[in-house]
C-alpha cells in the first residue's frame, strides 16, 4: 500500500529531526511504528 508521503519528511522523522507531534509527521511516525495511534479512550487519572 502506497502512502504517498514526502520522501523528505519521512527521513526528517527517521533521523529524529522532525519531532513527530501532529500532523503529517505524526502519521509517518504512527506507519513506521514510532509511536501509537491516538484512541477516542478517555482515561481517568486517579
Amino acid at each position: 500500500m502506497e502512502r504517498q508521503f514526502n520522501p523528505a519528511l519521512v527521513y526528517q522523522v527517521l533521523a529524529g529531526t522532525r519531532k513527530a507531534l501532529r500532523g503529517t509527521s505524526f502519521k509517518i511516525a504512527v506507519e513506521l511504528g514510532m509511536k501509537r495511534k491516538p484512541t477516542d479512550d478517555i482515561v481517568e487519572m486517579a
